[in-house]
C-alpha cells in the first residue's frame, strides 16, 4: 500500500495569526499573519476581534477581515516579514505610484441598529430643496461664510493658505498627535431627492498612527491610510433627507515612533460642491426648480389632462405659437465630476413638415422631430461635468414659409418626468 503524501497545509491554516489593524484598510481588523515582526509583542496585536476594535479603532465603524481561520488554537509568532497587497482603488482611476484612497470592501459584523444622535456642535443645514445647481464653498472667506461648517471645539479645522485645490485656501483638520486625539468636521445637508457631495482631498496621514475617515450619519463611507502629494478628487453620494457629513482625522491609541513620523497627520479639503438630484413631474402645478428655469418667447403651461401625461395627471406642454415664432424652456444644471445621468419623456404633435420640437444641450441638438409622433419617447444622455444649459424648443417655421401651408398655429409637445441623477 503506497504511503499517503501528508497534505499541504490550506493557507487559511498558516501559523502566527493574530488580530491586528490592517494597515491598508484604516477601520479594519484583520486576522491574519501578514504583519512586521517588529510588532511582536507590541499593542498592534490582539487575542480577539473585539480587543483589537475596542483598542485600536473604539468600536467606531470597526470591520472585520479574516484571512485565517478562527477555529484554529492560538497561533505561534512569525519569523517573516511578509507584505501585504494594498486595497484596489476605489475611484477606478488610472493613478502614479503615490499612495489612494483605500475604502474597506469588506461587509461590517451585523451589529444592532443605533439611532444616529447629530452631534451638538452642528446648528444649522444647507436646505438644497430648491436649487439645480450646484451649491458650492471653496473656504475663500473662512470656515463657515458660506457653508454652516461645525467644527471640533478642541482640534479644531481651520482655513490654510499653504496649500490648496484652487484658489486661495483650503480647509485643514487639526494634526492628531496624541492617543484618541480626533478632529472633526461637520456639516448637515438636506435635500429632498438626494443628491452627490464632490470636494477635492489631499491627505497627510499614516496608518496605523492616523488615519481619515468620511461618515455620513456615524457610518463610514470612505477614507484615507496613507499621505497623498496630489490632490485628489472625491465624491459621495448623499441619500434624500437629512444627513451630517463627517472628515473626521483620528490618532488611534498608538505611539509614535521614536524619531516621530514623516507625516502632519492632518488632511486638507478644498472646493466642496453639493450636486442635488432633480425630479420634475409637474403634478404640483409649479416648477420645483423654477428659480433655475427661463421662457424665451411665449411660456409653457401645466397640461392637467391625464391622458397627456406620461405617468401621472400632469405635463408641462409647449404654448400655440404663430409662424415665424419660437418658444423655449431653459433649465440651468450642474453635473457632478463624474457627470450626472438625465432623462426625460417626451410627446409631440407637430405641424408637418414646417414645424419641429429640439432639444439642446450647451447649444448642441440632441433632438430634432418634425413628424407627428405616436406615443410617449424617452431620451437619456450623460451630462459633462459643470454647468450645462438645457434647452426644450418648439419652432415654427418663418411666415413666408407657413402661408404656404395655412399653418394653423397648433402644433404642441409635451415633456414629462425629466431626472437628472449625479454620477459617483
Amino acid at each position: 500500500v503506497p504511503t499517503p503524501k501528508p497534505s499541504t497545509p490550506k493557507p487559511t491554516d498558516a501559523p502566527g495569526c493574530m488580530w491586528h489593524p490592517n494597515p491598508f484598510a484604516f477601520g479594519t481588523c484583520k486576522y491574519s499573519n501578514e504583519y512586521p515582526t517588529s510588532w511582536a509583542g507590541s499593542s498592534f496585536l490582539y487575542d480577539s476581534y473585539a480587543a483589537c476594535c475596542d483598542v485600536v479603532w473604539k468600536n467606531v465603524g470597526c470591520k472585520k477581515d479574516e484571512a485565517c481561520d478562527t477555529t484554529l488554537n492560538p497561533p505561534v509568532m512569525p519569523t517573516p516579514e511578509p507584505t501585504p497587497e494594498p486595497t484596489p482603488d476605489p475611484t477606478n482611476k488610472p493613478t502614479s505610484s503615490k499612495p489612494t484612497l483605500r475604502p474597506t470592501t469588506i461587509k461590517p459584523t451585523p451589529r444592532p441598529t443605533v439611532k444616529y444622535t447629530i452631534p451638538p456642535v452642528v446648528k444649522s443645514t444647507i436646505d438644497a430643496s430648491k436649487f439645480s445647481n450646484e451649491i458650492f464653498d471653496g473656504f475663500e472667506n473662512g470656515l463657515t461664510s458660506i457653508w454652516p461648517w461645525a467644527t471640533t471645539p478642541e482640534l479644531p479645522w481651520s482655513t490654510d493658505a499653504s496649500d490648496k485645490f484652487e484658489g486661495s485656501f483650503s480647509a485643514r483638520s487639526h494634526p492628531v498627535l496624541n492617543k484618541g486625539d480626533e478632529s472633526d468636521l461637520h456639516v448637515a445637508i438636506t435635500s429632498p431627492l438626494g443628491g452627490m457631495l464632490d470636494f477635492w482631498v489631499k491627505s497627510d496621514v499614516q496608518m496605523p498612527f492616523s488615519g481619515c475617515y468620511i461618515n455620513i450619519d456615524g457610518e463610514s463611507k470612505k477614507g484615507y491610510t496613507y499621505p497623498t502629494s496630489e490632490w485628489e478628487s472625491m465624491a459621495i453620494p448623499i441619500p434624500p433627507g437629512q444627513h451630517v457629513v463627517m472628515f473626521r482625522v483620528w490618532r488611534p491609541n498608538f505611539s509614535l515612533p521614536p524619531g516621530g513620523n514623516h507625516v502632519s497627520h492632518t488632511i486638507r479639503i478644498d472646493s466642496v460642491r453639493y450636486i442635488p438630484t432633480i425630479s420634475e413631474g409637474f403634478e404640483s402645478g409649479k416648477l420645483q426648480v423654477d428659480s433655475a428655469v427661463t421662457f424665451v418667447g411665449r411660456e409653457w403651461g401645466f397640461d392637467f389632462d391625464p391622458s397627456n401625461a406620461h405617468e401621472g395627471n400632469a405635463s408641462l406642454r409647449s404654448p400655440i405659437i404663430d409662424a415665424g415664432q419660437t418658444s423655449t424652456m431653459k433649465l440651468e444644471a450642474s453635473a457632478s465630476s463624474e457627470g450626472s445621468l438625465i432623462s426625460f419623456w417626451y410627446r409631440t404633435s407637430v405641424f408637418m413638415p414646417i414645424d419641429k420640437f429640439t432639444f439642446k444641450i450647451n447649444g448642441k441638438q440632441w433632438i430634432g422631430v418634425s413628424t407627428q409622433q405616436d406615443g410617449w419617447k424617452k431620451f437619456t444622455t450623460v451630462l459633462s461635468p459643470g454647468q450645462s444649459i438645457l434647452e426644450w424648443s418648439y419652432v415654427s417655421s418663418p411666415t413666408s414659409i407657413a402661408q404656404q401651408f395655412d399653418h394653423p398655429g397648433e402644433g404642441r409637445v409635451w415633456i414629462d418626468d425629466i431626472l437628472i441623477v449625479p454620477k459617483a
